[in-house]
């Protein structure tokens, strides 16, 4: 497998470090994935998946958001706003993957907050497809009320006051992730997830110029019993928020080796999960040759 750093830049001239991972020599490109990652989570932490992709003739994009990871350094913490991830970051990369794809199919797979923002990068449009992991809209009402303390306090309490505090939000510190997540970001986060709609809300200004209520494509969304972060009742109002997909929902009982929100991307899933993702995209792939 050939794997190469990249450095993709964005329309309003953000640069992002990002891995590109090719399928080996002698296996012919038939697709190109973006892994668009959850929150304060390094894109270190897809690679494994990225280049199971890969082998089987799936180029894959890894990268770290503005402000996080390896794009933190030629990052401008003034213009931070966590909704570039998704009008800038993701778009980006959508923009480079259809590049590279030279008329291939493109995908997308969202883990969590990259399946939040992907109504909001206008290529989306340009896809064929994509998969949402641990896909949610927060608020914590959503979540049932033996569960409600912990998000009540993280969105109404510890955000608001360390985000106000500290320039860093120690996420990692709080388990929400593996990297710390500048104040800015969880500012922004924290007012979505205090709203019903989410950052669909017509006060944040984004719907209005987003492609959430027009993007129309396949989605396979896939759920895991024991997803602490996304309740139903989340994933359901995530759902109804990109209203014209073409939903394909799979939820998985889970009874034994715990997977949670971040489990599916361990490679002990190489034989299950993996290859269950991988049968989807290779449906999508034949779908779109047709």
């Amino acid at each position: 497998m050939n794997t190469q750093p990249a450095r993709i830049h964005c329309d309003d001239g953000a640069a992002l470090a990002a891995t590109i991972l090719y399928p080996p020599d002698g296996t012919p490109l038939r697709a190109v994935a973006v892994i668009a990652g959850a929150l304060g989570v390094s894109s270190r932490f897809y690679m494994k998946f990225a280049a199971f992709l890969a082998q089987h003739g799936i180029a894959a994009l890894t990268f770290d958001y503005r402000g996080t990871g390896k794009s933190a350094v030629a990052t401008d913490p003034r213009g931070l706003r966590l909704a570039k991830w998704g009008t800038q970051d993701i778009d980006a990369l959508i923009r480079r993957a259809t590049d590279m794809a030279e008329g291939r199919p493109v995908f997308v797979v969202g883990h969590s907050m990259g399946a939040q923002l992907l109504g909001l990068a206008v290529r989306a449009r340009r896809l064929s497809g994509a998969m949402f992991l641990g896909a949610s809209f927060p608020n914590v009402r959503r979540w049932p009320l033996r569960r409600m303390l912990m998000p009540f306090l993280l969105f109404n309490v510890l955000i608001p006051v360390i985000g106000r505090l500290s320039r860093s939000f120690p996420a990692k510190a709080l388990g929400l992730g593996s990297e710390t997540i500048p104040s800015a970001l969880m500012r922004d986060w924290g007012r979505w997830t205090r709203h019903e709609r989410y950052l669909l809300a017509p006060e944040f200004g984004l719907n209005g110029a987003s492609g959430y209520a027009e993007l129309h494509l396949p989605v396979l969304a896939i759920e895991f019993s024991d997803d602490d972060y996304v309740p139903p009742a989340a994933a359901e109002a995530l759902y109804a928020g990109y209203p014209k997909v073409d939903w394909e929902i799979r939820r998985k009982a889970v009874d034994t080796a715990p997977v949670g929100h971040f489990g599916f991307f361990s490679d002990s899933h190489r034989s299950t999960y993996w290859q269950e993702a991988l049968d989807w995209l290779n449906c999508r792939i034949r779908t779109a040759r047709t």
